[in-house]
């Protein structure tokens, strides 16, 4: 678990779809903890209540996403603000995660993660 974030708060994952394409609307999410990037930088690893599915855009398939890495656009956003009052949400990028090394490490490759969107993340639950 992350620091100073409560277990028993949800975070709401939006896709901006002007930017990103139409996908369905995530269920709530739990934080799980930090993973650390290749290049060093810190993403969030977040888990949907109950899986989705929808279309990857990159194969032009459907998939599943259950476990999301997402990372703050702006430098010094912080996730974890949310649950302190400072911020009521936190523009994101959202990765889907593809391999079990980026739940299980706190450490993860680039190829344990497709990016797929841009959104928000913001306190509560659905």
């Amino acid at each position: 678990m992350a620091k100073d974030v409560p277990p028993d708060h949800k975070l709401l994952v939006e896709v901006d779809e002007e930017e990103s394409g139409p996908h369905p609307p995530f269920p709530a999410a739990s934080l799980l903890g930090t993973r650390t990037a290749p290049d060093g930088s810190r993403y969030y690893l977040l888990v949907l209540d109950q899986p989705i599915t929808c279309k990857r855009y990159s194969t032009n398939s459907n998939w599943t996403i259950r476990y999301l890495l997402v990372k703050p656009k702006f430098q010094g956003d912080d996730i974890v603000g949310i649950f302190e009052g400072v911020k009521d949400l936190v523009p994101v990028g959202i990765g889907n995660v593809l391999n079990q090394r980026a739940l299980d490490s706190p450490t993860f490759e680039w190829s344990d993660v497709e990016y797929f969107a841009v959104g928000y993340v913001r306190r509560g639950g659905r």
